[in-house]
């Protein structure tokens, strides 16, 4: 045998894209629930599978006979290992159930097996991984580890390092691909898939109520790193699972956005007005904190862009995050708004670092006059500099709030090269027309500025109302 040619090639019949993409149908969930809604006929589910165009289905072993019956052609099959129930006290302690050999014998393309780790059996499901690994290479066999955390002692939300750290130890003990919940952060997952050479796939998570925004948060995954995804009842609990699938198999395969794909699930359910009549989704913009004074600024931004409306991408430098800690007493990432993701200047992988990702624009606020002689000059030297050189060509929005006074030659000369490339110079000088009356009212004035370039509503300011206010010499 030639090295690792069997898995190689078994891994191909399931990567039918040649990409190293796939979706995966877990049908598996009748071990642990019993005839769970969408399982009660095992056949039916796998035919909207394959219908839906999943490339993989997981099921366990007294299953797979029934693929005998089935003319279109097969995806892959993987065998799945592992088990416990809800009926008795140790769901969390997952048993294996079968062997590679006999997945062999009943003709899978490779095998499943879950561990949870941070419980009290996790010693266990880790000797079971690493025999099952061992197995696996003796008889090229692939091997999908579904990797959860599962905190006994807390109900607390699972931290993304410890996903990570889940991710790590199935790929250290032989796994091909690993499914993981998608972590907190979509920063870490773009983290976790760079240091792993086996794909990542994400899982569909708890029952979602609205299909819209499932897709959305899926195809957040996939710009940050994830090959693809293995979900089981947020498909086959739908009401209109084959539908669903096909949308999702077509984000993965043919790079659908999510818009596209919910456009497409409309389609196939024949009611295009709900399309139609619904609201768009979030919009994308890019926030920038460099290493100037001028955090109450940014603080202030982020806290009044609505949350409904407008997804956040928000990168700071190492001085910016600092210097927003000093002069709000609140470290940035530990009051980010729900509808903000945070992103390190060194990530050159973040979706907005390529034009062909869209968005609204980008603001620098507060910006350093080293951040902005860079890119005034088209020297990308991290994330923020980057960012802002795709607005430029994209003819995008740039708006740059420099920091405070006083400003040289070079800085003018800079902020002027700016202006004539397309951005826009919006120094965060208040205005004392509308009388402020406190701090916030001067913050308020400068971000009011910074939200209108976007045409974005807020209540931060009032229009300008000479009947409001006692002009000295006026004749009242």
């Amino acid at each position: 045998m030639n090295g690792m040619s069997g898995k190689i090639l078994r891994l191909k019949r399931t990567l039918k894209s040649g990409k190293g993409r796939m979706v995966i149908l877990p049908l598996d969930h009748g071990v642990t629930c019993g005839p769970a809604s969408g399982l009660k006929q095992m056949d039916r589910a796998i035919r909207l599978g394959i219908r839906g165009g999943a490339d993989a289905l997981v099921l366990h072993k007294g299953m797979i006979p029934l693929l005998e019956k089935v003319n279109q052609t097969l995806p892959g099959v993987f065998m799945h290992l592992s088990a416990s129930t809800t009926l008795g006290g140790q769901l969390q302690r997952k048993m294996l159930v079968g062997t590679v050999e006999e997945a062999i014998q009943r003709g899978a393309d490779g095998v499943s097996m879950q561990v949870n780790l941070g419980g009290d059996f996790e010693g266990e499901m880790i000797r079971d991984l690493g025999l099952v690994g061992s197995a696996c290479a003796r008889w090229q066999m692939p091997l999908l580890v579904m990797a959860y955390v599962q905190d006994a002692h807390s109900d607390s939300t699972v931290p993304d390092e410890a996903l990570a750290h889940g991710a790590r130890l199935a790929a250290e003990l032989g796994a091909d691909i690993i499914k993981i919940p998608a972590p907190a952060r979509l920063e870490a997952l773009s983290e976790i898939t760079a240091s792993l050479a086996v794909p990542v796939i994400i899982a569909g998570g708890g029952k979602e109520e609205d299909t819209r925004l499932f897709l959305e948060k899926l195809s957040g995954t996939l710009v940050h790193g994830a090959r693809g995804f293995a979900i089981g009842r947020n498909v086959f609990q739908h009401e209109r699972p084959e539908a669903l699938l096909t949308a999702i198999t077509n984000m993965v395969h043919l790079g659908f956005s999510a818009e596209t794909a919910w456009r497409q699930f409309c389609e196939m359910e024949g009611n295009l007005e709900t399309f139609m009549t619904a609201r768009p989704l979030k919009k994308n913009l890019v926030v920038a904190i460099t290493g100037a004074s001028g955090a109450p600024y940014a603080r202030t931004l982020l806290q009044s862009l609505p949350v409904n409306e407008i997804r956040v991408h928000l990168v700071t430098s190492s001085a910016g995050r600092l210097v927003y800690e000093l002069e709000t007493g609140q470290a940035i990432h530990k009051e980010l708004p729900e509808n903000a993701e945070l992103y390190s200047e060194k990530d050159f992988t973040a979706p907005f670092a390529s034009g062909s990702f869209s968005t609204m624009g980008m603001v620098i606020v507060p910006c350093s006059m080293g951040s902005l002689g860079a890119i005034a000059n088209g020297i990308s030297q991290n994330l923020i500099h980057r960012a802002a050189d795709v607005c430029l060509k994209e003819k995008r929005p740039l708006v740059v709030v420099p920091r405070e006074t006083p400003l040289n030659t070079i800085h003018l000369k800079n902020m002027l090269s700016l202006a004539q490339g397309g951005a826009t110079i919006l120094p965060p000088m208040p205005g004392f027309y509308q009388l402020p009356q406190t701090r916030d009212d001067l913050i308020n004035f400068v971000v009011a500025r910074i939200m209108d370039q976007f045409g974005i509503p807020h209540r931060l300011l009032s229009p300008w109302n000479p009947d409001a206010v006692r002009i000295p010499g006026k004749d009242t």
